[in-house]
């Protein structure tokens, strides 16, 4: 049951950010241009995508003597995010493959706290509930649509599941301090 509750609120919350960024589409046309850091982001990830590396110093961004990107910049979902981007088919656009990459990133999030409630607080029904708000709330919808890239959205499910691991360490620090004494 509890696979169930996870596959159904990812694929759930998932389909529920693609029809808003299909709305978009529809709306702005395609492509949908990435802006402010949203585009920085995005120029990282093409340039990992397609060269594997970053510059040291970015002249393009900072004229004339350019920024050192590793003390400027967080970059690290930028490697992940372009190291899957590979394992998508080469027909769909890096920026596409971007897209969907960042909504399901965020996704992940919703199935950490389906875990992180059920453990905490033993309810499968609160668990489910808790995943349910968190994959269709409109403020959780409108950020993570993959319009925009962000590293917070990239964050959160790690700090998600962060706290659900620390419950289920907890739960198992009480069961074996109680074995001890």
């Amino acid at each position: 049951m509890l696979l169930f509750i996870l596959a159904t609120l990812f694929a759930s919350g998932l389909a529920v950010r693609r029809a808003v960024l299909s709305a978009q589409y529809e709306r702005y046309g395609r492509p949908l241009p990435f802006d402010l850091e949203s585009a920085l982001n995005f120029r990282y990830v093409r340039m990992l995508f397609e060269t594997g590396a970053l510059p040291v110093i970015d002249s393009q961004v900072q004229y004339p003597l350019g920024v050192v990107v590793r003390q400027t910049y967080e970059t690290g979902s930028e490697y992940i995010c372009a190291f899957l981007a590979r394992l998508f088919p080469k027909s769909i656009a890096l920026d596409e493959r971007v897209r969907w990459i960042s909504a399901g990133w965020f996704c992940l999030g919703i199935t950490a706290l389906i875990l992180w409630i059920w453990w905490w607080q033993g309810s499968l029904w609160g668990a489910a509930l808790g995943g349910a708000y968190y994959a269709f709330s409109i403020a959780s919808v409108i950020r993570s649509t993959g319009q925009e890239l962000s590293h917070e959205n990239f964050a959160l499910p790690l700090l998600i599941a962060c706290f659900a691991v620390s419950v289920l360490a907890d739960r198992e620090n009480t069961r074996f301090l109680a074995f001890i004494s």
